[in-house]
């Protein structure tokens, strides 16, 4: 069966530190992963690239055969990141 979502040797250095180092995973439809890490860095890092909004040093990731470009190409195949804290900018209001 052809992988939902497939990481192939993804790697992310975010400033001196190696956030990410070939990072390899496959998901098949309807499969529940769990991703886990020593701290946040790592998991923040996969899962904003993921969302489009880092791009990745090297490595690529495909989402149902398709290649994901950043930074806004991860939105168009209706991946969105759901952030833990609301990112309002100052002075806007949600009304």
């Amino acid at each position: 069966m052809t992988p939902l979502l497939e990481i192939n040797r993804l790697s992310k250095k975010l400033g001196n530190l190696t956030a990410l180092r070939r990072v390899s995973l496959a998901v098949a439809p309807h499969e529940v992963v769990g991703v886990a890490d020593r701290g946040e860095v790592g998991k923040m890092a996969l899962f904003r690239i993921l969302g489009g909004v880092l791009a990745p040093d090297k490595g690529e990731v495909t989402v149902n055969g398709r290649r994901l470009q950043w930074p806004f190409h991860a939105q168009q195949l209706g991946i969105n990141m759901l952030y833990p804290e609301p990112a309002l900018v100052d002075g806007l209001d949600v009304t």
